[in-house]
């Protein structure tokens, strides 16, 4: 039996991907740019994730994007883009 979501829970699927739940880095060729917009610049990159690490998604973004909490320093957050989240 399937279950019907309400609203609320609706808002927290962000393309198949749910918010708050752990997630993996995957699929990177070299890295995956941790950035301050939900955008592809050289200039908003502030970090770099890798193959295997595991991140929280915390919010909705824009442009295939979600903001992550990466676990790497406190109040480091930025977004990803969430085709190499499994």
């Amino acid at each position: 039996m399937r279950k019907e979501m309400n609203e609320n829970e609706m808002e927290q699927v962000v393309g198949g991907l749910i918010n708050g739940e752990y997630y993996t880095v995957t699929d990177t060729k070299n890295y995956l740019a941790l950035r301050n917009d939900c955008k592809y610049d050289d200039s908003n990159e502030i970090a770099r994730l890798h193959n295997g690490q595991k991140v929280q998604i915390i919010a909705t973004g824009e442009n295939g994007y979600v903001m992550v909490d990466p676990g790497i320093g406190p109040g480091i957050v930025g977004y990803v883009n969430e085709k190499y989240l499994k």
